[in-house]
């Protein structure tokens, strides 16, 4: 008799049956949990005898693979059972079946896991799985305001949980025992026990892009400059890659350890987003590049699963001979992953349970407002938006776009009286961050281009002519003085982490660090008078407002008590205003004079998840994200691996 004949007991009734079934449950239970497929109908019901539960005559085993949809929870007992089908299939799969019953044999099961009503994921998902498949933990903030934090879910429940004392967190991770997530929140790597939600502090980290957790108690992370371990316990971080420049090398990033809890794997990004998966070895250092490809590699049971592009493939993987067997096979059905390499995951995967999220356009939608937050003007709706800049005389919007499917982006020009749009660069390379000269006549902004020197801040009139400026490790421009005499940018390298610059546009153009204190500081912008510099500063934990004098010289002030980002001066310099962690509009009162005095930072209307604004009068600006299907929710696959083909 065959293994696909042989005798079973179903798992969660006890009934005995003959059929194959993928979850390992008798054709009654898979249909009381959602599987409506015709071969899976029961028999009629039958009166059982006194001390006999007779067996159901199994149907011809299905060749097609199962659909479950399971959306949020609703009021109402029949959308509720379509949650129960759902979960309850995958949970059964992962912790009912006989262990020595092979997910090979399994068919793959389908199914929608959706986040809590009035939460969503930021528009760069992150999101892990746990070891054993049976937890996913994901990124995730509320509609109504507040910063993104951690939100759990067993894969056998119904409910999310929302786990305490998280907020700001990014790319989460699991421990090997699936009883704690790492994860990165306020310039600190820091830890959560699920079980009692107490959260520690291990090191100081700017910017974490990604970490893992081995089974010796070591966590390797992504920094700046390379990677790092640091014991899970917590200590000084040590450095273990280093970045090289000469290799055209500008980040290490997403490392996962191999199950002997001494190789790891991780993905070593180049110039535009070209990327290599290596293989490393924590004991001596030794490094060995094992595939090419534009995406983040995942090591899931035997195989390693290669993202290139929106395609997901799966290669056999020996990591002890530390090369890859066979040929890759893409999993059927998993063509449009979303995936971005320094701020989103994209895909997780254990040897059982593949998670991703579907690839859709992001969408911004440009709002002005008044001063009481009514609403009173739409500017127009972009596709793949990221960054505008409003023009001096409030009349053109510059915005920067991605180009569909791939890791390119221009810069494009809204007129908004007559909503006409015309694109102003072209090229290959990624153009970012636009900020305007003061007369409208030019504008300034970052590009990743292919000559290997680093990030460029390109000056580019209307008229299509453009000269750079200047080269660096990665510089965004942010503003341009009033008198036209300064671009300020923000630049980040491995030594000093992010720091605010003045450069001058004319002369020798040799730049000026504007702030030498420790931490991270971003995103400056000049006074009208050009007497005060408003920038952020991570020094104190979090993000925080402050103003300074401008050129360098003594004095500085902190505006922000609560947290804040986005600063931006009122026409007239009277006002200071900046977006808070909770996502309202926030504005402190300006006495400017020898020594500015600055009022308490006063609420004005909520803007929830606005990432940008711009002020001008009595008037404000905000892009905000136009809510995607796919923020809030995400695709699982079960026995992902009998997807495979050639």
């Amino acid at each position: 008799m065959s293994d696909t004949d042989a005798t079973k007991r179903c798992e969660r009734c006890a009934t005995e049956f003959t059929a194959s079934s993928p979850l390992g449950l008798c054709p009654s239970c898979l249909f009381k949990l959602g599987m409506s497929d015709p071969a899976m109908t029961p028999p009629p019901a039958q009166e059982p005898e006194a001390a006999v539960v007779s067996a159901p005559t199994p149907p011809p085993r299905a060749a097609s693979v199962r659909r479950l949809h399971l959306p949020s929870r609703r009021v109402g007992i029949a959308i509720a059972a379509l949650v129960v089908a759902g979960s309850g299939a995958l949970a059964f799969a992962l912790f009912l079946r006989p262990a020595h019953e092979s997910s090979a044999h399994a068919d793959p099961v389908r199914f929608r896991l959706n986040l809590p009503d009035g939460t969503a994921m930021p528009d760069h998902a992150q999101f892990a799985v746990s070891g054993d498949g049976s937890q996913v933990v994901v990124v995730a903030r509320r509609h109504d305001g507040g910063m993104p934090g951690l939100w759990l879910r067993r894969l056998q429940s119904l409910e999310w949980r929302e786990l305490a004392r998280t907020d700001g967190a990014s790319f989460p991770f699991w421990s090997p025992d699936g009883r704690h997530i790492g994860f990165f929140a306020g310039a600190r790597l820091k830890r959560i026990d699920i079980g009692n939600d107490l959260v520690e502090t291990l090191c100081e980290v700017d910017h974490g892009g990604g970490g893992t957790w081995s089974i010796h108690g070591v966590i390797v992370f992504a920094g700046p400059g390379g990677l790092f371990r640091v014991p899970a316990s917590g200590g000084a971080p040590q450095p273990v890659t280093r970045l090289e420049p000469g290799r055209r090398e500008t980040a290490h990033l997403r490392p996962q350890f191999l199950p002997d809890g001494r190789h790891f794997i991780f993905l070593t990004q180049g110039v535009n987003d070209r990327s290599t998966t290596s293989i490393a070895d924590l004991e001596t250092g030794e490094i060995m590049a094992i595939a090419d490809g534009r995406g983040p590699a995942v090591f899931a049971g035997d195989r390693l699963l290669l993202s290139r592009g929106s395609v997901l493939s799966a290669q056999q993987f020996d990591y002890a001979r530390r090369r890859l067997i066979d040929e890759a096979r893409t999993i059927a059905g998993v063509e449009d992953i979303a995936n971005d390499l320094r701020r989103g995951s994209g895909f997780a995967a254990s040897s059982t349970v593949l998670v991703y999220q579907r690839q859709e356009p992001w969408r911004r939608r440009l709002l002005w407002f008044d001063r009481e937050g009514r609403m009173i003007g739409l500017e127009g709706e972009f596709a793949d938006a990221d960054g505008f800049a409003l023009s001096p005389d409030g009349r053109t919007v510059a915005v920067a776009r991605r180009e569909a499917g791939g890791n390119t982006s221009s810069i494009w020009l809204m007129e908004s009286q007559s909503a006409r749009v015309s694109r102003l660069t072209w090229g290959q390379g990624r153009d970012e961050s636009p900020v305007w000269s003061p007369d409208g006549a030019r504008l300034a902004f970052s590009s990743r281009r292919d000559d290997n020197q680093g990030v460029h801040i390109i000056v580019h009139d209307l008229n299509g002519r453009e000269e750079t400026i200047f080269s660096g490790p990665d510089a965004r421009p942010t503003d341009w003085s009033r008198d036209g005499r300064f671009l300020i940018y923000s630049a980040r390298s491995p030594m000093t982490r992010s720091d605010v610059w003045m450069l001058p546009v004319t002369g020798d153009k040799k730049p000026v660090q504007l702030d030498p204190t420790p931490g991270n500081q971003s995103q400056g912008v000049l006074s009208p008078d050009v007497r005060w510099l408003a920038y952020i500063s991570d020094e104190s934990g979090r993000d925080e407002v402050y103003v300074r004098a401008f050129p360098p010289a003594d004095g500085r002030w902190q505006i922000s008590t609560g947290g804040g980002t986005r600063p931006r001066w009122r026409d007239d310099g009277r006002e200071l205003l900046f977006l808070s962690p909770d996502g309202h509009l926030m504005a402190a009162g300006v006495e400017l004079s020898v020594v500015p005095r600055f009022g308490v930072p006063q609420r004005l209307f909520p803007v929830p998840e606005a990432d940008d604004f711009s002020v001008r009068g009595s008037r404000v600006l905000t892009q905000t994200p136009i809510e995607r299907a796919g923020d809030r929710q995400l695709e699982v696959i079960l026995n992902w691996a009998a997807e495979l083909r050639r």
